[in-house]
Order: C-alpha cells, then sequence, then structure tokens
C-alpha cells in the first residue's frame, strides 16, 4: 500500500459532523443510537483514528464516509453477529476513485476497491 504525503482538502471537521449528525446507513433514530452506543461501547473505533490511518496511506481528497452494520460472517466472522465497517471515498489526484472498506473496531483494511496510482 502506497505510503505518501497527504494533502487533503476536504475538512476532517466536516466529516466528523456529518458522522455525528447523519449517520449515514442507519435512516432511523434507533439507528443513530445503535451506532452512538456501538462508538461509546468501544466497538468502534473513533472516525478520527481512521481518518489518521486514511491520511497516511492514500493521497487525494475524502469524499464520503459511512458506518454501516453487516453480518459478521460476510466478513469472515461469526455468522449473526453485528459487525461494524467504516466505508471511505477518496478521489486521488489521478482523478481515480478508490472505496476503503475497513473493520470499524480494529480498523483493519478489509477491502480496497478502484485503481490507486502515485502522482
Amino acid at each position: 500500500m502506497p505510503r505518501t504525503q497527504t494533502c487533503f482538502t476536504f475538512p476532517i471537521a466536516a466529516i466528523m459532523m456529518a458522522l455525528v449528525f447523519a449517520v449515514p446507513a442507519y435512516a432511523d433514530e434507533d439507528d443513530q443510537t445503535r451506532a452512538r452506543q456501538a462508538m461509546l461501547s468501544g466497538d468502534v473505533a473513533p472516525l478520527r483514528d481512521l481518518l489518521e490511518i486514511v491520511e497516511a496511506d492514500y493521497e487525494g481528497e475524502i469524499l464520503k464516509v459511512e458506518l454501516e452494520d453487516e453480518d459478521a460472517g460476510k466478513w469472515g466472522r461469526q455468522r449473526g453477529t453485528v459487525f461494524f465497517i467504516y466505508e471511505i471515498k477518496v478521489l486521488t489526484p489521478s482523478g481515480n476513485l478508490v472505496k476503503l472498506k475497513y473493520d470499524a473496531k480494529s480498523l483493519e483494511l478489509l477491502k480496497s476497491e478502484g485503481k490507486y496510482e502515485d502522482d
């Protein structure tokens, strides 16, 4: 995975505000409460920690951040349990869109889609 000096133009504060107030992928109040409780209980790492990792590994502009819950079995974990995923979309300086999926608790990169090139 490339390590480059970062140049993010999208304000991190705006991303954090979007996560706190909108919580993408959570349509109703019950889901928002569940996501907040997951953060408070430690089932989800703070977004700022993930952003530090992404900034260290990818140069570009973060376009979107989502917190999703999925069946853990899809990711090789115990079926039927809830597994939180951070999904981040990065627009690289060369204009490519990269979609990254991270384990929201360990911040382990689970999947990378798209083409990333150093400029």
